[in-house]
């Protein structure tokens, strides 16, 4: 039987990101009998922890060959604080002369929880993860606060408004609608466009003119699409059927944005 607990606890370790923590331990070595896939499989589950930066880790490691079958973070709900426009500087400056090159002053910015990170410094949680994102940010101590054109900022963006409208959507009883960790690109394309995927469920923004994930009307009209795929897979495949789901993308943006929007504006999406 390989490997021995020393190895399942060094691969424990490295898989989890504890070894480049400051300090480490194995809290708890068993040899058990884990469901992979539905099989039982003989593994010894590892409970690892480390400090600067913490991390706590539940590992099932296959006693015969020393794969990862599972590793689950065992700490939950860590916040971060992240800066962000909401939903964009000209709803909330009522500002519609701002243009892509404008200087945007510091009142145009939101600062805010970002809630369930999973401690990794990383974006990702319960219902978003950037990991679709190139040379993502990465902040051990879970501070976010980026401006606009810094590395970093849009991912906070499709960060923050993702997960706050899923958990909207939870708050009104409807919790099996895309309960899971959607991933973004937030540089997918040059193109002033963005795009659901509903081969990789994933969503992809556009960095022609002003970047879309710089702007939450635009996060959520893409979010609208992956709702409709996660409902009725393959949604929109008709004309019909795909101005729909347009229409919806831009209702969904439209009306959680209404009451923070002056009356010129309530009707309008990607200002």
């Amino acid at each position: 039987m390989a490997p021995d607990p020393t190895a399942a606890v060094k691969t424990a370790f490295k898989e989890t990101g504890c070894a480049k923590s400051k300090t480490r331990e194995a809290l708890e070595t068993q040899l058990v009998y884990f469901p992979h896939k539905g099989v039982p499989t003989l593994a010894w589950k590892v409970i690892v922890r480390g400090t600067r930066p913490t991390r706590e880790w539940k590992v099932y490691v296959d006693a015969a060959n020393g794969k990862v079958l599972e590793k689950i973070n065992l700490l939950k709900d860590a916040a971060g604080k992240g800066r962000i426009f909401d939903p964009n500087p000209v709803v909330k400056l009522n500002n519609t002369t701002l243009k892509d090159r404008s200087p945007i002053p510091v009142a145009a910015y939101s600062d805010v929880t970002l809630n369930a990170l999973d401690n990794t410094g990383l974006l990702d949680g319960d219902f978003v993860s950037t990991r679709r994102t190139a040379n993502r940010v990465k902040k051990t101590n879970l501070k976010f606060q980026f401006k606009r054109g810094q590395r970093g900022f849009k991912e906070v963006m499709a960060y923050f408004h993702i997960d706050r409208v899923q958990r909207y959507i939870k708050s009104l009883g409807f919790n099996n609608v895309l309960s899971r960790a959607i991933e973004v690109d937030v540089a997918g394309e040059a193109e002033d466009n963005s795009a659901y995927s509903t081969v990789t469920k994933s969503l992809a923004f556009g960095t022609g003119g002003v970047d879309d994930a710089e702007d939450a009307d635009i996060i959520l009209h893409e979010y609208g699409h992956a709702i409709q795929d996660d409902q009725v897979p393959g949604f929109g495949a008709s004309p019909e059927c795909g101005a729909m789901g347009e229409g919806f993308g831009d209702y969904l943006a439209a009306s959680f944005f209404e009451s923070m929007k002056a009356a010129p504006l309530k009707p309008c999406v990607g200002t």
